[in-house]
């Protein structure tokens, strides 16, 4: 596993492994690494939240891709409320014998269900590029040296390309977890 010190990193990449990382930082040793108490993987959010609170030259790398994306989704979430409801509300009302209200229900579920995609691919796609420049940035402040920049961010389009593939592997995957216990087991 990895220690205290590239865990940090390592939840700002999550698509780096740890031996990823370690194979791009050269080590450095801190008092963390003696005490396991500080080395425990539950605290790493917790530590990662302050290390990012406490750092304001990250501020930007972050807010303004979250800023971007979140006008992004809540710009698709509208389009899709204002033209894919009431398409899809009057396909279902077509169908024989099926009630009207029935109709709209299921066509408020399916945008919902269209705009969670939609927020998911759009917020990867965002964000998927500056995992990179977050990890950089994160290294630069701790003053660890990076042998190769370019393993550690991506371009844009392999950010793209990642995002779809993760959001299909979230589709297909979605019924597996559905199960309580056996799903978890079943995606690990």
């Amino acid at each position: 596993g990895i220690n205290a010190e590239y865990g940090i990193f390592a939840l700002l990449v999550p698509l780096m492994t740890s031996k990823q990382v370690l194979n791009i930082v050269k080590p450095v040793v801190t008092n963390r690494d003696i005490n396991p108490a500080a080395n425990s993987k539950f605290w790493l959010p917790l530590r990662g939240f302050t290390y990012f609170v406490k750092h304001p030259q990250l501020w930007p790398i972050v807010l303004v891709p979250l800023c971007c994306a979140l006008v992004l989704d809540l710009v698709g979430v509208i389009l899709l409320f204002a033209l894919a409801l009431k398409p899809q509300a009057d396909a279902f009302n077509s169908i024989d014998g099926m009630p009207e209200a029935v109709g709209w229900l299921i066509a408020i579920i399916l945008v919902l269900i269209e705009g969670l995609l939609l927020v998911v691919l759009i917020t990867n796609i965002v964000f998927g590029h500056f995992e990179g420049k977050i990890f950089e940035k994160t290294m630069e402040l701790e003053g660890v040296k990076i042998d190769d920049k370019s393993k550690c961010s991506d371009g844009f389009f392999f950010s793209f390309w990642m995002a779809v593939f993760r959001v299909i592997l979230l589709i297909v995957t979605i019924p597996i977890n559905l199960v309580p216990c056996i799903g978890t087991v079943a995606f690990w």
